[in-house]
């Protein structure tokens, strides 16, 4: 909301009048009673008025005010412990370090403000550019938004709001090696760039707009809320994502793609909790991810070693799930879900499906896979093996499949030439069911099925 704040001061020429009149951006409740309590320590003399646009004695303490037409390049005056900007055009200024400091900066000004160190508070409402350093500020953005924030201070609280593009094309910027960084981002399309310099920092971002989330070796939470989204990537040096989706919309995090393997290529480990709203979502390579679908469509990626995808939702798409190129990967399609499609690896990994809908298990050419197919009345199952005469080896097995529940349908890819069945064999025993020979090495084993189901020609799909 915009509104304007009242503080004694101002000027009128060269004379210094009661009250300053400050418009700004955001909501001023909670600002003006700050500005009260300054404006009660004037009147009493225990703060010092100084109005840099007011010729007049030196002081060293107090509240220093910029509200005249001159451009200021300065630094705040020595003990000083509050700045009051109100000026047209672009303003530098340094602050001189101090504890609880409090700046506000209306809506006609443009400031350039580097707090030197220190604490306190900065209320951006305009388009202001700030340089954050010392042990903990809070900073509010204006909902013109238009703020562009440069954060190394040990814990900074920042809210951002608005939706100009006045800062680098984006709503709002942030970019932080604070320690502990925490961000309201209600913008409509604000970027943050979240590091670690010299060690690991930890960061939260709620997020009511859209955000953009860089992550270049943090440790990041991301809540989405309301109809709030965010897209999320690692730099060079990928940390940690834990994103939890109680949004409406849809959110993603996005690898970097390996041009030669098509695979993902980012460093970095993502957990998330995709929530009503879903979306796509990437691992890093550091493996050990965790991406888990609620009840919105979800496409998930795997990346690394052993890492857990889990989609449960329901509609007329379908949850795509991908498994890497590494060992341990589990994929499982949820009792909730509808539709699901499958994409084995090329390592070791186990895939079980309790959906309901239509289940489609693309199975790759090398790896171990094992696969526990929908046994839900109704589904349906269909696995494609996308052979090539030059690869193969891989041992694929289907169990617990009940004939007569679940509709099986099996083949080879049709459009791939060289690859022939070179047996079809009755397993006996505990695995009883039937194995199916490549003659690129591959072994199918079905368990609970029998050899009697199948012919010698599977491609084009043979039903069991």
């Amino acid at each position: 909301m915009s509104g304007s704040v009242t503080v004694i001061g101002g000027v009128s020429g060269n004379t210094l009048t009661g009250i300053l009149n400050v418009p700004v951006a955001f909501a001023t409740a909670g600002l003006q009673s700050q500005l009260n309590s300054l404006t009660s320590l004037v009147e009493a003399n225990s703060e010092t008025l100084n109005n840099s646009s007011v010729p007049g004695p030196s002081v060293t303490a107090g509240l220093w005010e910029i509200s005249g037409t001159a451009t200021v390049d300065s630094t705040v005056p020595a003990g000083y412990n509050a700045l009051v900007v109100e000026a047209p055009g672009a303003d530098t200024i340094s602050g001189d370090g101090a504890a609880n400091f409090l700046a506000v900066f209306g809506n006609n000004s443009s400031v350039n403000f580097n707090t030197d160190g220190g604490s306190g508070t900065v209320y951006a409402s305009g388009n202001d550019t700030l340089g954050v350093s010392g042990s903990a500020w809070s900073i509010v953005g204006g909902t013109v938004g238009g703020v562009a924030i440069n954060v190394d201070s040990a814990s900074t609280f920042v809210t951002l709001q608005g939706s100009s593009t006045a800062a680098g094309g984006f709503s709002n910027v942030v970019g932080s090696y604070s320690q502990n960084l925490n961000v309201l981002a209600a913008g409509s399309n604000d970027f943050i760039i979240t590091g670690t310099q010299p060690t690991v920092s930890t960061d939260t971002v709620s997020v009511t707009g859209f955000t953009t989330i860089l992550n270049e070796g943090a440790n990041d939470t991301v809540y989405a809320s309301g109809s709030g989204s965010f897209v999320g990537a690692f730099g060079s040096s990928g940390g940690k994502f834990f994103f939890i989706n109680d949004s409406s919309a849809a959110s993603s995090i996005i690898g970097g793609v390996d041009p030669t393997t098509g695979l993902i290529s980012s460093p970095g480990s993502v957990t998330v909790e995709g929530g009503t709203g879903g979306g796509v979502f990437d691992g890093g390579t550091n493996g050990s991810n965790s991406l888990v679908g609620g009840s919105g469509m979800v496409t998930l990626f795997a990346a690394g070693t052993n890492n857990y995808l889990f989609a449960n939702g329901s509609g007329s798409g379908y949850n795509l799930l991908n498994a890497a190129s590494g060992s341990g990967d589990t994929l499982v399609g949820g009792s909730s879900s509808s539709n699901n499609v499958f994409f084995a690896g090329t390592g070791t990994e186990s895939i079980v499906s309790f959906g309901t809908g239509a289940q489609t298990y693309f199975v790759g050419t090398l790896g171990s896979e094992t696969i526990q197919a929908s046994t839900v009345t109704g589904a349906s199952n269909s696995f494609i093996f996308d052979q090539a005469a030059s690869q193969g080896g891989g041992t694929d097995v289907i169990k617990d499949f009940v004939p007569g529940v679940s509709q099986g349908v099996i083949n080879l890819n049709d459009g791939i030439s060289g690859v022939t069945i070179n047996d079809i064999v009755s397993l006996s025993g505990a695995a009883s069911g039937t194995q199916i020979g490549l003659s690129d090495g591959t072994t199918i084993k079905l368990l609970g099925v029998n050899v009697s189901d199948f012919s010698q020609s599977l491609v084009g799909g043979t039903k069991f």
